[in-house]
């Protein structure tokens, strides 16, 4: 063979590995397009099976003032879920709320964060005047009075108190809670609390009892909607890193007007800003704060007409 020929032959093979390797590529890129339209088409059935779920219904979240405490009220389809009650003299004026003006019979799931009075002090009350489905509250036990209280009056009427695990899951309504984080062994009390992330259609809230930054790091965590802030707005909690992981769009911090504390405190709120939240919410200034959901937006109204500090 000439070395004529043996050029033609070599140029050919190149042609030929060339025509190979446009052609692989080819089918590679389609192959990773196709697989990306099949990512974003199973997004878009999850979006839409969610709003399925949630069509015609409403999630209420009521952000109940009980000036230096948390009571939170949550309602879907005719179930119910109270996380904490405030401290001992709101029990009663909450309890009333709940029954006389919103019709309330039945506690699905009651929410004690952990044993500080002002959280679980008006429990007791609660206990005593509703049907109670499942009680969770932390194995962390105290000597103080309103601790004692919710433990004499479980026992009275029978409820089980239950630990929950990270990971437990439960329902109300349509809405989907989880256990996110708690922490039984910690000495803190503010680090046992119990924290719930709750998913209604597209929308997640975040229930974060009086949650430290140990906790924080404890876990990685979702981008969140609507953010009840930890612990009444103390710059010991709610750190720019958790912040920037979770991203909220709505804040709320409960806490009383003019309080010992000084919360929420100036460089909360300022970590709040920088994070990108767009609407702070304080029931000192806001009184009761409602927020409705239809699963895709959330409608946020101010009742400050609606006071249940029994300490006023």
């Amino acid at each position: 063979m000439n070395n004529k020929n043996k050029i033609e032959l070599i140029l050919s093979i190149i042609v030929i590995i060339l025509v190979l390797v446009f052609v692989f590529l080819n089918k590679e890129t389609e192959f990773n397009l196709y697989e990306s339209e099949s990512e974003e088409q199973q997004l878009n059935n999850l979006e839409q099976e969610n709003d399925e779920l949630v069509e015609d219904s409403l999630l209420y979240v009521y952000f109940l003032d009980v000036g230096q405490g948390d009571c939170i009220f949550v309602q879907n389809e005719n179930e119910t879920m109270l996380i904490d009650a405030g401290n001992n003299p709101d029990g009663k004026y909450v309890s009333k709320y709940l029954r006389k003006e919103l019709g309330i019979k039945k506690i699905d799931y009651l929410i004690g964060t952990h044993a500080h009075e002002d959280h679980i002090g008006g429990t007791d009350i609660i206990i005593q005047d509703f049907d109670i489905g499942t009680f969770y509250m932390p194995n962390k036990t105290s000597e103080n009075k309103c601790y004692t209280d919710v433990i004499k009056y479980a026992k009275e009427k029978q409820i089980d108190i239950v630990s929950p695990n990270i990971g437990t899951r439960f329902n109300v309504g349509n809405a989907t809670c989880e256990i996110m984080t708690k922490n039984d062994d910690a000495e803190d009390y503010n680090e046992t609390s119990i924290v719930i992330e709750m998913n209604f259609g597209r929308q997640k809230f975040l229930f974060t009892g009086d949650m430290e930054t140990e906790n924080e790091e404890s876990r990685k965590w979702d981008d969140i909607d609507v953010l009840k802030v930890a612990h009444h707005g103390s710059t010991y909690s709610t750190s720019s890193k958790f912040l920037n992981e979770i991203r909220p769009e709505i804040a709320v911090i409960m806490c009383s007007k003019n309080n010992d504390y000084y919360y929420p405190h100036e460089k909360l709120i300022e970590r709040l800003e920088k994070s990108g939240c767009k609407d702070i919410y304080v029931t000192a200034d806001e009184g009761t704060i409602l927020i409705t959901s239809d699963g895709r937006k959330n409608t946020v109204k101010s009742l400050k007409e609606l006071s249940f500090d029994g300490n006023k």
